[in-house]
Order: structure tokens, then C-alpha cells, then sequence
């Protein structure tokens, strides 16, 4: 069984729509509307911090059109601090 199918996750992935869905979007910062598909995103990929898989500090909802567009820019590599590898801030 893959994690995205696991109780665990599917409990805090609830958890977490359930508790931030009124805040909005992430990304646009837009509200959530009774349609919006409604991603419940790791802002540390989950394969370079498998151990903050569960964590909801590591986790954020996105509208689906923002998750789409933020996976696809985000092939740029990870250090240890959570910040891309090319960031100032690292």
C-alpha cells in the first residue's frame, strides 16, 4: 500500500483540511469554494524529509491549478534546511 493510501495519512490529511480549509490557499492566498479540488501539499518534498511525512508544520493546501503549477517548478533540489539549493537563503 503506497503512504497517500495509508490511514495515517489519510487521517491527517483530513485533519488538516479540516483545521486550514478556512484560510485559503498557500500559494494564491484565494479561498477555497464548495468545488475546488483541494491538495494537501508537503512543502518539504516527501522523498527529502520522509521523516516529516505526517508532520502538518510540513504541510499546506493548495488549489489544485497552484499544487499543479508549484510541482512542476519544483524539480530544483532540496538542501537540508528546506530551502532550494539556489535560494539566498540557504
Amino acid at each position: 500500500m503506497s503512504f497517500y493510501h495509508s490511514k495515517e495519512w489519510r487521517a491527517v490529511r483530513r485533519r488538516m483540511l479540516k483545521s486550514h480549509r478556512h484560510l485559503g490557499c498557500s500559494v494564491c492566498c484565494q479561498p477555497f469554494t464548495a468545488t475546488d479540488v483541494i491538495h494537501v501539499d508537503h512543502i518539504i518534498r516527501l522523498k527529502h524529509a520522509p521523516d516529516r511525512a505526517l508532520d502538518p508544520s510540513n504541510l499546506r493546501l493548495l488549489h489544485h491549478s497552484c499544487h499543479s503549477h508549484h510541482t512542476h517548478n519544483s524539480k530544483t533540489a532540496i538542501n537540508d534546511d528546506g530551502f532550494p539549493s539556489d535560494s539566498e537563503w540557504s
